[in-house]
């Protein structure tokens, strides 16, 4: 990963425009071009105040003009003001210049930005164009140009799986209330909020006290342990064969952890669009089907009820999801626990913690690393 540096002192814009000049009996077409430069007066990574100044050249009317300005600039505002000198016509006037990117990134390139110059004096005249950023290899590229992810996009959804077999449901049920109280316990809700703090309060110790009985009732890893196994339990009856039925689980666990669970909670923190895990869904379950084709060990006639499980396993995070993102009234904080995937001695080495950071990050741990805090005063 490569620094972005610090940024630059110096910054170099030009810049067409155009708008009309409203002064006098009948008013003007404006035409400019402009190259202009600005400095940052204290700390260039505030954006609070920078003294600028351009040149231009056009035509306003059938006359050429020419001329430069000296500018006070507000860049975190987008704002500034300044006096502008016509040297045609010797005469100085007030500037108010407005500018945005309007979207992340630029307005049409990286960079660029929509200006508006208004002369308040000058009976409101006004300009509108374009400024684009000289000799900044940086500028509109600090941010992504989306300050959101698309978790699901338009897609078409295959035909759902169909069982005859009635026994299955009653294992499914059992881990689908399983799977409530994984999120419960491992991910408690305790952001109450009332009409006061006397409300908030009272919420808390009511929501502490529905926890507490859960736990009571049945410790967070033994309703991990009792979540799989009631996944198990449903492959094996799906399938007819216990050994196969747990295969069956570890498989599904191992394809949910990596194409459903790590990549939706790697969108932590992230505004969401379209979020639902349906999609991840649809393309673990065809990693789900080529394994148990390629597997060779479901019978023709037990497969349809082996993908109905899988298929229901996923719509249960479907559902947990949707209850999180209720739960928080906000998509970014919505986590979906890793224990869907993952047993307790899945992870209670240092190894096994790492193999999973490494697996949710996309980078693997190296040896003889420095660590050096920058604190920007």
């Amino acid at each position: 990963m490569g620094s972005l540096g610090q940024p630059l002192k110096w910054h170099w814009h030009a810049g067409l425009g155009s708008g009309a000049w409203l002064e006098g009996p009948s008013s003007d077409v404006v035409v400019r071009s402009e190259l202009g430069f600005s400095r940052g007066m204290r700390s260039s990574l505030t954006g609070l105040l920078e003294l600028g100044g351009e040149t231009y050249a056009g035509m306003r009317g059938p006359h050429p003009e020419y001329g430069f300005r000296g500018l006070l600039r507000l860049p975190y505002f987008g704002m500034g003001a300044g006096l502008d000198f016509n040297a045609r016509l010797g005469r100085t006037d007030l500037l108010v210049t407005m500018q945005t990117p309007v979207r992340r990134g630029g307005l049409l390139t990286r960079g660029t930005m929509l200006r508006l110059d208004w002369y308040p004096m000058q009976s409101h005249s006004f300009l509108i164009g374009i400024t684009a950023p000289l000799g900044d290899p940086l500028a509109g590229r600090t941010r992504p140009a989306r300050d959101y992810v698309v978790v699901t996009s338009a897609f078409s959804r295959p035909p759902p799986h169909h069982t005859t077999d009635m026994s299955l449901l009653p294992a499914l049920a059992s881990a689908r209330a399983s799977a409530a109280r994984i999120l419960q316990q491992v991910v408690p809700f305790l952001d109450q909020d009332g009409r006061d703090n006397r409300t908030a309060v009272a919420r808390t110790a009511r929501y502490l006290d529905t926890l507490r009985n859960a736990l009571e009732a049945r410790a967070a890893d033994a309703e991990v342990r009792f979540f799989h196994a009631e996944i198990t339990r449903a492959f094996t009856i799906a399938s007819g064969d216990a050994a196969l039925g747990e295969r069956l689980a570890v498989a599904t666990r191992d394809i949910l952890l990596r194409q459903v669970l790590l990549p939706y909670d790697a969108m932590l923190g992230r505004k969401k669009r379209g979020d639902t895990v349906r999609e991840l869904s649809i393309a673990a379950r065809g990693q789900f089907g080529r394994w148990v084709a390629s597997a060779g060990r479901v019978r023709p006639g037990e497969v349809e009820s082996v993908l109905f499980v899988f298929e229901a396993v996923t719509e249960i995070l479907e559902e947990v999801r949707a209850r999180a993102a209720r739960q928080w009234d906000d998509p970014r904080l919505a986590w979906l626990p890793l224990q869907y995937a993952l047993l307790p001695e899945d992870y209670d080495e240092q190894s096994e913690l790492d193999d999973l950071i490494e697996d949710a990050t996309g980078v693997r741990f190296t040896d003889g690393n420095h660590l050096t805090y920058v604190a920007n005063l």
